[in-house]
């Protein structure tokens, strides 16, 4: 299965993607979770793990 069939699918059937630089953030039930091109697995974000990509994507984070 490629990658666009398998978003589609997760598109449609409720659940939350957004795109972000060189990934995606899938929120399924509670759980927030990235998907990085090139890698094969999921990573469970925490929420100030999440906070920080929010606001560096908004352009208000600091770069280490």
């Amino acid at each position: 299965m490629d990658l666009q069939y398998a978003l589609k699918n997760l598109i449609e059937n409720g659940t939350n993607i957004e795109y972000f630089y060189n990934g995606y953030v899938i929120e399924i039930n509670k759980d927030i979770k990235v998907f990085e091109e090139g890698k094969k697995t999921l990573k469970k974000l925490t929420q100030t793990q999440w906070n920080k990509l929010l606001l560096q994507a908004r352009g208000g984070g600091i770069d280490p």
